[in-house]
């Protein structure tokens, strides 16, 4: 099926046989036609008004899907409390060093 041009997204056809089968698959009976650059073009459809409403819509592209939202993360198990740690032991003083007068060395004194 030649086509001359689409008007309004209508196949515009150079026959009238051509435009009445396109008529026919899209649930119309008729023709009606159109003057296009000097030469006499066949549309399906008695009137254009009802070939517009007849046609099926023309092809678009898929529509862009979004992505889903992200998945949140787990719930955090809450956190035990934590006990207190117990206290460090009080730091004990070093040992006293007595000098008892012990040992060689001079030293006064002496024996009793």
């Amino acid at each position: 099926m030649p086509r001359l041009a689409f008007l309004s997204g209508i196949p515009l056809y150079s026959t009238q046989a051509e435009a009445e089968a396109w008529a026919a698959e899209n649930g119309l009976s008729g023709y009606h036609t159109h003057m296009l650059y000097g030469q006499t073009g066949y549309m399906g459809g008695f009137t254009h008004d009802q070939s517009v409403g007849a046609a099926p819509p023309p092809p678009t592209s898929p529509p862009q899907q979004t992505p889903p939202p992200p998945t949140p993360p787990p719930p955090t198990p809450p956190t035990p409390p934590t006990t207190p740690a117990a206290p460090a032991p009080a730091a004990t003083p070093p040992p006293q060093q007595y000098n008892t007068g012990g040992g060689g060395g001079g030293g006064g004194g002496g024996g009793y």
